[in-house]
């Protein structure tokens, strides 16, 4: 007898908003294409779950940006799904922007090659010196809030729920797609120029210590998550987010065989998740 395919839940927002030349929608439509080849697939809103998470073996999360919109009942959702002991890609206990920005603060705290991070302006002192900051809030996505403000500016605004950092002339923007503790691929993006910009990037020796190093911190058992960095005008890397929650895959940008091993990189490892006790 031939044996059932897995049954995978991706969860996405068919109601999000594109944005800019991002089809949100579209790459979760060409992921579930892909999917359904090595497994039987449902596409619904997180808020649309429960009449289906019991009856699947794995619960894959997608685009369902922006959460903020329904932060509640994400949260309802969340412990939900660990009560029920659901296994979900990528895990609950991602310590990353799955948690918002506070991860900044606490790797800043801990001394890792990151973009200095405080949350209140008392803390000031610990950056370095600049002439303006970037502010940016914790639990919101794609620059949204974030602002640029002069030190007389920062001390007048009210930054409750916000992280604060130096302002960084970086060089440009390279960004490190991670599948289960491997580097897969990765691109770079000129300064001021939108995400979906990419251009193929070759990481070095060092690049590769950069991220084992975050990776090792988040110590996730499987799953994806992609390392945001900025090299620096002196040539280092530092760390801008650590995205494990639902980071865009740019799947439509990719080249026929970055996006082809991508794809198979991730079918293997879901199957390797589902199949994990």
């Amino acid at each position: 007898m031939k044996k059932s395919k897995p049954t995978i839940l991706l969860l996405t927002n068919f109601n999000h908003k594109i944005e800019g030349d991002i089809d949100l929608q579209e790459e979760d439509i060409l992921l579930a294409d892909q999917l359904r080849k090595r497994f039987r697939v449902i596409m619904c809103h997180p808020k649309d779950s429960e009449v289906v998470e019991d009856k699947v073996d794995i619960v894959l999360i997608r685009n369902i940006w922006p959460v903020f919109q329904y932060e509640k009942d994400w949260e309802k959702i969340k412990k939900r799904f660990l009560r029920k002991k659901l296994k979900v890609y990528p895990p609950l206990e991602a310590k990353g922007d799955m948690l918002g920005k506070n991860h900044m603060i606490e790797l800043f705290n801990s001394g890792y090659p990151v973009i200095p991070t405080i949350d209140n302006k008392k803390d000031t002192g610990k950056l370095p010196r600049t002439e303006s900051y970037f502010v940016k809030p914790k639990n919101k996505c794609d620059a949204i809030g974030a602002e640029r403000l002069s030190a007389f500016r920062l001390n007048k605004k009210s930054l409750n729920g916000y992280v604060i950092q130096p302002y960084i002339n970086f060089k440009y923007k390279v960004s490190f797609y991670v599948i289960d503790g491997k580097i897969i691929c990765s691109f770079s993006t000129p300064k001021k120029v939108s995400h979906y910009k990419i251009k193929r990037y070759n990481p070095t020796k060092t690049d590769k210590i950069f991220v084992k190093k975050f990776v090792k911190w988040n110590s996730l058992p499987y799953g994806l998550q992609r390392i945001d960095a900025c090299r620096t005008q002196d040539g280092k890397l530092l760390l801008m987010e650590l995205e494990d929650f639902n980071p865009y895959l740019q799947l439509l940008e990719w080249d026929k065989s970055t996006r082809t091993k991508m794809l198979n990189t991730m079918v293997k490892s879901i199957n390797n998740a589902i199949s994990c006790q």
